[in-house]
């Protein structure tokens, strides 16, 4: 088919043809391409800003308790298994689920709940901690007793010079874990088996009068 001279298509090749269609076509993927990367730029910042909300009302929680010396009493003071504890737990377990994925998140939480002497009062129950780094954390007195099938995983998890002292760790998972130089006592609940012969190689026992409570 041959074109009218007016058109100006008469003496166009096959390349020529390609590049008309070929060009629009670019634009068009490369202008998809940018609207998807600013699409998953926005969603990323969205969800890290609700990670972090999650984050600060936790921690904000958690300061209304150890500052108010009334509310952390009562927190001291009340049973294993009773409301208020088991509230924080489910709390803190709501918390490490959404943060699922986000290592850094889930270990500042574990952190924080020893650095504020809270780690005999809220129980970790049924916690996935694994692969995280715990190294030197405080989880004295720490709740992994045995409630249900499914137990607290520390799999993979570097607890180099952590403090188990006391802790009951019925329910825990610590298969691949670091725990070189981990503290641990003679009330220190360990299953038989729950520690490999390498693992309790590494790790310091110590007796009672070295195990000082985290608590005031």
């Amino acid at each position: 088919m041959r074109f009218p001279e007016w058109t100006g298509f008469q003496e166009k090749k096959l390349w020529d043809w390609l590049d008309l269609l070929l060009v629009p076509l670019m634009l068009a993927a490369g202008i998809f391409v940018l609207e998807s990367a600013e699409s998953r730029r926005q969603e990323y910042n969205l969800a890290e800003q609700y990670k972090q909300q999650i984050l600060r009302d936790y921690f904000n929680e958690l300061n209304a308790i150890v500052f108010d010396q009334q509310k952390f009493d009562a927190l001291k003071n009340s049973k294993i298994y009773a409301p208020e504890r088991e509230l924080l737990g489910s709390r803190t377990l709501a918390a490490l689920e959404v943060l699922e994925g986000d290592e850094k998140r889930k270990s500042q939480i574990i952190r924080f709940i020893g650095n504020s002497s809270l780690s005999p009062l809220i129980p970790i129950r049924r916690a996935n901690l694994a692969n995280l780094d715990l190294s030197y954390v405080d989880l004295y007195k720490a709740d992994m007793r045995r409630v249900s099938l499914a137990g607290t995983s520390l799999i993979g998890a570097n607890l180099k010079g952590a403090y188990l002292c006391d802790a009951d760790l019925s329910n825990a998972d610590f298969t691949g874990a670091n725990l070189d130089n981990a503290k641990y006592s003679n009330d220190t609940v360990i299953p038989e088996g729950i520690f490999s012969e390498s693992q309790l190689q590494s790790m310091d026992r110590r007796i009672k009068e070295q195990c000082e409570p985290a608590l005031p």
